[in-house]
């Protein structure tokens, strides 16, 4: 992949969340989430660590989930959130990012650019549907986690990140199908949580 493509497919992860985060109320911030034992609040703090370390790798340095204070929902919380991922944008966006030698988490370079990015959209989803959003995905970047998601989806149920696969019919939309892998239902609604 090339740095363009990568920068692309990270610019298309932050339009993707960055409005769902912007329009969420705070009153909505304990609602629950298709995202298992996550509420608003926890999901949006688990996305500000996943942009602060995923942005270490992206300058080829170690990843530390352990090390990275939560980010508290509260007070500006939208402006910490989206500055995080501004900058895990800009991180995976400059040439450098894919050329480093070494990956993290024993795993191609390729799969772990793309780990934060399924984040952005899956999580973005989450928190949509969870707080009454609609969420936008491009085609494209669709298509790319799509065969991410195939490659990761064994290793990361037995690892226990994604949850058992929803059946989801193939003649439903590409990002339907993407959730159903992920361990979403797609027809997920809050009344159902």
């Amino acid at each position: 992949m090339t740095e363009s493509q990568i920068a692309e497919l990270y610019a298309s992860a932050a339009a993707t969340a960055v409005p769902v985060i912007d329009g969420i109320p705070d009153e909505r911030l304990t609602a629950a989430t298709p995202c298992p034992g996550y509420d608003v609040a926890g999901l949006l703090d688990h996305l500000y660590e996943v942009a602060v370390e995923f942005e270490k790798a992206a300058r080829g340095e170690d990843m530390s989930f352990a090390a990275t204070p939560p980010h508290r929902v509260h007070g500006e919380w939208r402006t910490g959130l989206n500055a995080a991922v501004d900058r895990l944008v800009a991180a995976w966006s400059a040439p450098e990012a894919m050329t480093f030698d070494r990956s993290s988490m024993g795993m191609p370079r390729r799969v772990v650019a793309r780990m934060p990015v399924l984040d952005l959209v899956v999580h973005g989803w989450d928190l949509a549907v969870a707080t009454g959003q609609e969420v936008r995905v491009d085609d494209a970047t669709v298509t790319d986690l799509s065969a991410v998601l195939t490659e990761l989806a064994p290793t990361g149920r037995q690892m226990g990140a994604f949850g058992a696969e929803v059946p989801v019919p193939d003649s439903a939309p590409a990002f339907d199908r993407l959730l159903g892998l992920a361990g979403r239902d797609p027809r997920w609604r809050q009344s159902a949580a």
